[in-house]
């Protein structure tokens, strides 16, 4: 018997090198009219996407794919944002000048926040328990408090806003596509602390900016004359150079694996590859027509760029660039979201032009990616959750007597990004050997996280 499964461990093993890391179009979710925004929801396992012509927001089981309801919102939702501390999802309604909050246990509409004119995104600022939302037309963003859903204050910034995000550490980053210019918050005093012109920004796109968080660096598009990305230091807010790349840039990503910054190219139907360390370009990955959208998968280091015109998405090898498959999905692909659980690990793609989700899966279907019959991979325990001032780790390793190969921990945010990184553990050996690791937690703001112990991954929570 133990060598059957010995056998049959082996068999699943050569699976997964084979088909273990194909992607493939799972299910076709139909949802709103013109959907436009995408969100994830980790405690609930949920995905919430913000159809603009119906005035709703679709709530799709993250484990089933199935719709569980359909929300009410203002007029003209467009962009989301997850609030982490009390989930709650924000809906910026573009046409009817507020947003909506939901309650992510129960999908009620909680409230309605009255914002500027056309707020057109929203990010949520988590060491202040915040959300800034940006108003495209009123030149202003609008800061709501996380757990009372009530204005906190109105900051003005420039014209035609388009994309925020926050730095991981004080700052928030908003693009402003009507001023040429990167507006700098800084999230204690609610105040803008610097502008950064940075040129002309493609209208009507959300994916502007990208944190490097290993190198403190905010990268910025240009649209034209000269097509280019700008790096800029996220401790001086500086520029530090600017970094060619191809005919109308349109969005970029993030892969904290090999750290490197991909932008899209919307005029020349390719994706630029950049150095994060030293903003050299590395190389040019041909792609669908009209790229318009990034996203990039923690757990298997894989890069989605959804095609706008071909309909389709390209997946890349986050470590060698190389261009693995092209999805067919639906009509106008324009949102993407992320379900990190690992026993799902979906990509969702919100397709405009056919009201439409397409779920993209990665993985062999009922089988765990990385585990045969005999338990070969580490099976981590972490405590305390929630955790505070430390996280202990605890693992053993069962491999029929082999020792381990080295692995190491890394610890994720819910974005995807590399938060914290522990190299070279210690080996652990078959005869039940067990290992017990402390990784302060100092530095790491509250909010849900993902630790990766070799091929395993754990959620936990930091708590204040």
């Amino acid at each position: 018997m133990k060598n059957y499964k010995v056998i049959l461990g082996i068999i699943l093993t050569c699976l997964f090198f084979t088909i273990g890391q194909s992607q493939w179009l799972e299910t076709t979710i139909p949802v709103g009219g013109n959907p436009r925004g995408l969100v994830y929801n980790v405690y609930s396992n949920k995905i919430y996407c913000a159809n603009s012509d119906d005035s709703c927001v679709t709530v799709i089981d993250g484990a089933t794919n199935s719709v569980l309801t359909t929300v009410p919102t203002g007029n003209g939702p467009i962009d989301q944002c997850w609030n982490s501390t009390n989930n709650k999802v924000y809906c910026a309604n573009y046409r009817s000048d507020n947003v909506t909050v939901i309650d992510g246990v129960t999908n009620q509409v909680i409230t309605t926040v009255p914002t500027g004119h056309n707020p057109y995104v929203s990010a949520y600022y988590t060491p202040g328990n915040k959300i800034y939302c940006a108003n495209f037309s009123s030149n202003n963003a609008t800061v709501i408090d996380g757990a009372t859903d009530s204005v906190v204050t109105t900051i003005p910034v420039g014209n035609q806003t388009q994309t925020i995000i926050w730095n991981f550490t004080y700052y928030i980053y908003c693009a402003c596509y009507g001023a040429g210019a990167l507006y700098v918050i800084d999230g204690r005093t609610d105040s803008v602390i610097a502008t950064i012109w940075v040129g002309v920004m493609p209208q009507g796109y959300t994916q502007c900016l990208v944190f490097n968080a290993p190198y403190n660096k905010v990268y910025c598009m240009n649209w034209e004359d000269p097509e280019h990305v700008i790096v800029i230091n996220g401790a001086t807010n500086q520029v530090i150079t600017t970094v060619p790349v191809g005919d109308l840039p349109s969005a970029l990503a993030y892969n904290a694996t090999n750290n490197k910054v991909y932008c899209a190219n919307s005029g020349s139907d390719n994706v630029t590859v950049i150095d994060g360390a030293t903003n050299s370009v590395i190389t040019t990955v041909p792609v669908g027509t009209h790229p318009s959208l990034l996203l990039w998968n923690s757990a298997y280091n894989k890069v989605f760029c959804a095609n706008e015109q071909s309909d389709n998405v390209t997946v890349i090898d986050g470590r060698t660039d190389a261009v693995i498959t092209n999805i067919t999905v639906g009509a106008t692909p324009c949102a993407f979201t992320y379900n990190p659980n690992p026993q799902q690990n979906r990509i969702y793609v919100a397709n405009f032009n056919s009201s439409s989700v397409s779920v993209i899966r990665d993985g062999i279907p009922g089988i765990s990616e990385y585990q045969t019959l005999d338990d070969i991979s580490f099976t981590p325990e972490i405590y305390p959750t929630p955790a505070k001032s430390f996280l202990a780790v605890r693992w053993r390793s069962t491999r029929f007597g082999q020792t381990a190969d080295r692995q190491n921990i890394k610890i994720f945010d819910v974005s995807g990004k590399v938060v914290r990184e522990i190299a070279a553990l210690p080996s652990v050996t078959r005869n039940d050997k067990q290992t017990d690791m402390k990784i302060s937690l100092k530095g790491i703001n509250p909010g849900i996280y993902f630790l990766k112990l070799g091929k395993e991954t754990k959620k936990f929570i930091v708590a204040k």
